[in-house]
């Protein structure tokens, strides 16, 4: 089994780039369709991504390592905010959170109104009936 070669890190330059993209491209790249037609605009458009990226020339970028560059930077700053989230509704004890950076702000703005970031607001659900309460289930 052959070892992939190292890749160097992204730089600044690239993550912004790569930002600038993903916002421009987040409807598509963020559609929950799995047709064949928006797989293939999704892959398309990483495609693109990859080669601005590249064209940068800083180092070679595939597809698949943008998109998973993404992935990673999407989820780093999900857990930045939570962290964020978190320590606003504690007590004040212990040290605080990290700052975001302003690429991280960025990514949090990106995706701040989705679900992934935010929960689901929760359902209130009206007591029983009072009769259902007043029943009894007999065991014999």
């Amino acid at each position: 089994m052959a070892k992939r070669p190292r890749v160097k890190n992204f730089d600044n330059d690239e993550l912004e780039l790569l930002t600038q993209l993903c916002e421009q491209h987040k409807d598509i790249l963020n559609s929950k369709l799995t047709n064949s037609k928006t797989n293939e605009d999704k892959k398309k458009i990483w495609i693109m991504m990859a080669a601005e990226i590249s064209a940068l020339g800083k180092s070679k970028r595939t597809a698949e390592c943008v998109k998973t560059k993404w992935a990673n930077t999407a989820s780093e700053a999900k857990r930045n905010f939570s962290d964020m989230q978190i320590y606003k509704r504690g007590t004040g004890g212990g040290p605080p959170p990290k700052l975001l950076t302003p690429l991280m702000e960025k990514v949090v703005d990106l995706y701040k109104d989705s679900a992934a970031f935010t929960g689901l607001e929760g359902v209130e659900v009206p007591p029983p009936p009072s009769d259902l309460r007043s029943q009894r289930v007999s065991t014999k």
